[in-house]
């Protein structure tokens, strides 16, 4: 488990130009959408990085965080 968390851990290159411009991450990114926290989550920096998500499927399905 340990070797598949290296492959699949991000490092600052992945949020380069590069990185963000690619087809694939573009993509990705035209379904997804983000969202402010708000107050409830900037209270917790930096102490972490607070983060959630919400899935919701073609049939609407919600999925919880």
């Amino acid at each position: 488990m340990n070797d598949l968390w290296k492959k699949m851990f991000l490092t600052p290159a992945d949020y380069g130009s590069e990185g963000l411009n690619n087809p694939h991450t573009r993509k990705l990114m035209n379904c997804i959408e983000f969202e402010h926290g708000g107050q409830a989550y900037d209270s917790k920096y930096p102490d972490g990085i607070p983060t959630s998500v919400v899935i919701t499927t073609k049939g609407s399905d919600r999925l919880p965080p």
